[in-house]
């Protein structure tokens, strides 16, 4: 029994260059793309999280107690963290504060509350002062570039690992 031209032509595409490329390629997209799903934390935590260490601007991490989002119906999100700056010193509270922006209660939003509101804050209160608009601005891009930088990072060092 012969193959046929078709079934000739496939099992030379399936030795070629080109799938294995594709292959290669399609493994790397996978990988990627599994490395991009990240972390589970809410994006609004990770960027109030952020926030806060750059508000502080010391080069240790705060250490990070909790976080409660607190919703009230249509009124502003507010994300709630609980930190001391450094070990062992008083913990303290810093609060971002997200709009609600969805139009319509659709079944996204019953099945993630959180997804109604903003993804960037409108303002936030650190030590008793509250930041917002143009006093907020500079934080948040400092932040967003940070983030960045981390997520390229990120994406190199799986890149070097697939080669």
């Amino acid at each position: 029994m012969t193959d046929s031209p078709r079934q000739l032509h496939l099992t030379t595409f399936f030795r070629g260059r080109r799938f294995r490329r594709g292959a290669a390629l399609s493994l790397l997209a996978g990988l990627l793309l599994a490395g991009c799903s990240g972390p589970t934390e809410d994006v609004r935590l990770t960027l109030c999280t952020g926030l806060v260490a750059e508000l502080l601007a010391g080069d240790a991490e705060p250490h990070w107690r909790g976080s409660d989002a607190v919703t009230k119906g249509y009124d502003d999100l507010e994300m709630r963290l609980n930190f001391a700056p450094e070990e062992g010193q008083k913990g303290e509270t810093a609060s971002c504060f997200y709009p609600y922006e969805a139009r319509d209660e659709d079944a996204r939003i019953l099945a993630d509350p959180l997804s109604a509101y903003a993804t960037y804050p409108s303002w936030m209160v650190f030590r008793g002062q509250t930041l917002a608009g143009e006093s907020l601005l500079p934080q948040v891009n400092a932040v967003l570039k940070k983030q960045g930088r981390e997520g390229l990072e990120r994406l190199r060092e799986g890149e070097k690992s697939v080669h």
